[in-house]
């Protein structure tokens, strides 16, 4: 399920997965507020490196 939304099925599960994600963002600091973690995490999943991460995590 991680990999299909990560290579851009969209829908409900993918909405969850960026809320968290903008969520985290934000705590970390990487984001000023929700909003803007969601669209980060949107242009991550939508650019391909969050794929990439997750495949570099798989062959670790």
């Amino acid at each position: 399920m991680a990999v299909e939304i990560l290579q851009g099925e969209s829908g409900p599960k993918r909405d969850i997965v960026m809320l968290n994600a903008g969520a985290g963002l934000m705590v970390g600091g990487a984001a000023d507020n929700l909003e803007a973690g969601i669209a980060l995490a949107g242009e991550s999943i939508d650019g391909g490196q969050a794929l990439k991460v997750l495949e570099k995590l798989v062959d670790f």
